[in-house]
């Protein structure tokens, strides 16, 4: 027998062994499951024509859970710039937590400190 055919055989035998444990691993179970679950999550993104990314992001934000979310529309709120037109202090922040905007509302109030913004700011 030629070398050639000696490999063709060997080459057969392997593709009949893969196929013999491709079969026995579509009976597992799990893997049923894991394949349906991949034929579904393919069929929704395509259903709702959503890229794969947008489905990832969606399921990260769930992962990470509201509090991360929350972070991030933080974030990407504008900076404001304050001036308190009785002491000229110019004061810049995204929200009015930060010192001293926080005791300008305590004395004089949200609608008052809201109208000293002069500019606002990315």
């Amino acid at each position: 027998m030629s070398e050639r055919l000696k490999q063709y055989y060997k080459a057969n035998l392997e593709i009949l062994e893969a196929q013999r444990r491709l079969a026995e691993l579509e009976q597992d179970s799990e893997i049923k499951r894991e394949l349906e679950f991949e034929l579904r999550l393919v069929s929704i993104v395509e259903r709702y024509r959503k890229s794969y990314d947008d489905a990832i992001s969606i399921l990260e934000m769930r992962r990470r859970g509201f509090a991360n979310v929350v972070d991030a529309i933080r974030d990407e709120e504008k900076v404001k710039t304050y001036v308190n037109p009785f002491t000229n202090e110019t004061v810049r922040a995204k929200r009015k937590t930060k010192f001293p905007i926080k005791q300008w509302v305590e004395e004089y109030g949200h609608d008052v400190v809201d109208s000293w913004v002069v500019d606002e700011a990315c």
